[in-house]
């Protein structure tokens, strides 16, 4: 009998890289890719030659207008982009990244998203790579703090916006987030460069090297200075420096769109619309599929709603409340329909009252905006994403989200979903805790720590071979098989680290443990973990340099490699 996993992300990735069934992998055949390769052909096919897109030209040349407007808006409007635009109007496919606003530009995890949509456009023409900048969302934790490693630190460095803000603006729009002034960004980068510097001097004795971080860091803190001079609100800062990145350092040549762009909401109004009248048929597939998963025994990525929800916010107008979320939820009277909420921050009742069959929300369509299940059917209606860059939260909550919608309306074409691949990375830090633990003896860490280089080694060297489709299955097979042994002694590495601290709780030599466990696998909290999403890019930044930053990235993402592969460079 097949054992079920409890995190639908593990059926996800059982069947994108072993081609391992499970009744996850049925609902999403048609959108789980076994490899870049694999990602474009099911784009193409799930597409075939669908001409809704073609046909709406008045809907394409407003798109093309948007894009064409927020990019330059940024000053990243490139040759690339231009060329990226003609693609987009002559009915190419869109490779989707998407995120909030993030503090300082956000964790490494975001440019490798970058990395991975840019890679997929180098190796389909009829493809355009965009961003969208989520900056409807509302602030919260995740996106107002970024974590710095330190050597001597089990909970690395954290920075983030002032307590006082932080309340001021809890639960409202980022949009409506203040931008930093220059003396809070002055102040930010003066601090994590205090920090940063003082492991590096404790641990390098080199001059020379010690130099090379510095001028590293300063080029890095200029680069952040410069975006914020160019910016106005707070979710400009953060597209100001990852566009940086995509098109003007490595020339990949994005478009860029913003959520909360009143002309970019206009068109979505009639798919809200859509999903209003079909909010019954929404309740009921919401709660039919997500039973499912209960009944096999998955988690079900998204939490019990009630009957009577809507799959979209309304926002406060109350101008204290910065455009905080109104749940909004659907009572039948007649021929018409209620739509009702309350503001939990000014306690104001919201109330509208629409026809049942003819839904009019053009009153205030530009104050709606998604739910995290319904955001991607709402985006997929107007513009043709074949490919959908996810992260590790994305790839979990489609896997219910795109059999939702699929059923609702089986005439949308819904992306496929391409996990992207996480990494583990050396640094001047970790490769100093490292050479303590070897020092220290610790039972098994040396052999784990040889047998992970080995295999990590092997994998560099078949990226590195030049691309030939008659080895893609084979070069596929290997490499799979070689991260799995690389999983496998990163694993035995960390459980030897645990082990040691265990057995030795009030050793000192058990602090040097907690602060490798905490620099190599992010493991800065009990709710965090895994490097990538815990350490912000200018660790990357110093470690490659600003020119080399993505170069780690580009190596890994070929057309034979299956997404959601965890890697170490």
């Amino acid at each position: 009998m097949t054992q079920i996993d409890k995190d639908a992300l593990k059926s996800y990735k059982k069947w994108a890289i072993d081609s391992e069934s499970s009744w996850i992998s049925e609902q999403m055949k048609d959108f789980i890719p076994h490899s870049m390769k694999n990602a474009i052909d099911l784009a193409k096919r799930n597409f075939g030659k669908d001409v809704s897109f073609q046909n709406d030209r008045d809907l394409k040349e407003k798109l093309g207008k948007i894009f064409e407007e927020t990019t330059k808006k940024y000053n990243l409007f490139t040759e690339k982009a231009k060329n990226h635009l003609e693609v987009f109007y002559q009915n190419g496919l869109g490779i989707e990244v998407a995120h909030q606003p993030k503090f300082l530009g956000g964790e490494r995890f975001v440019y490798n998203k970058l990395t991975c949509g840019a890679m997929f456009a180098h190796q389909e023409d009829n493809f355009f790579p965009f961003f969208y900048n989520a900056d409807y969302d509302k602030v919260h934790p995740e996106l107002i703090k970024t974590h710095f490693p330190l050597y001597n630190s089990k909970s690395g460095y954290s920075s983030s916006i002032s307590a006082s803000q932080e309340i001021e603006y809890s639960e409202a729009r980022i949009k409506d987030l203040p931008l930093p002034t220059e003396e809070e960004i002055t102040n930010y980068l003066n601090n994590i460069k205090e920090k940063y510097l003082f492991s590096i001097k404790a641990i390098v004795d080199d001059k020379w090297q010690q130099k090379l971080i510095e001028e590293r860091f300063e080029t890095t803190s200029h680069l952040i200075k410069s975006s914020w001079a160019k910016s106005n609100e707070y979710p400009d800062l953060f597209v100001n420096i990852i566009g940086s990145f995509s098109n003007i350092v490595y020339n990949q040549g994005f478009l860029f769109l913003s959520a909360s762009d009143p002309k970019y909401r206009q068109l979505l109004i009639p798919q809200y619309e859509f999903l209003l009248k079909n909010q019954e048929k929404y309740y009921s597939n919401y709660d039919t599929i997500r039973n499912k998963f209960l009944q096999l025994g998955i988690n079900p990525p998204l939490r019990e709603i009630k009957p009577s929800l809507i799959p979209f916010f309304y926002e406060c107008q109350t101008p204290d409340c910065f455009h905080q979320r109104i749940q909004l939820h659907y009572e039948a009277r007649g021929s018409k329909i209620l739509m009702k909420g309350i503001c939990s921050k000014c306690k104001t009742p919201i109330e509208f009252e629409v026809d049942e069959n003819h839904p009019d929300l053009s009153d205030i369509g530009l104050n709606l905006t998604p739910r995290v299940e319904s955001r991607q059917y709402l985006v997929s209606g107007i513009i043709p994403i074949g490919i959908h860059v996810a992260g590790t939260g994305e790839a979990r909550y489609y896997t219910m989200g795109i059999p939702i919608f699929k059923n609702i309306n089986p005439k949308v074409i819904l992306p496929v979903i391409y996990f992207y691949n996480k990494t583990t990375m050396n640094t001047v830090i970790t490769r100093n805790l490292e050479q303590q633990l070897i020092d220290l003896q610790i039972p098994g860490f040396l052999d784990n720590l040889k047998n992970l280089m080995k295999n990590t080694g092997k994998f560099n060297k078949l990226c590195k071979k030049q691309q030939n489709e008659n080895e893609f299955s084979n070069r596929k097979e290997k490499a799979i098989e070689l991260l799995k042994q690389v999983k496998i002694y990163l694993t035995k590495l960390e459980e030897t680290c645990n082990q040691y601290i265990k057995e030795n709780p009030n050793s000192p030599k058990s602090k040097i443990v907690s602060y490798y466990l905490s620099n190599m696998f992010g493991k800065i909290s009990k709710e965090k973990h895994g490097q990538e999403a815990v350490f912000n890019w200018i660790d990357l930044s110093i470690k490659n340099g600003l020119t080399h930053l993505l170069d780690g990235y580009k190596r890994f993402y070929k057309p034979w490699l299956p997404p959601g592969l965890e890697i170490l460079f």
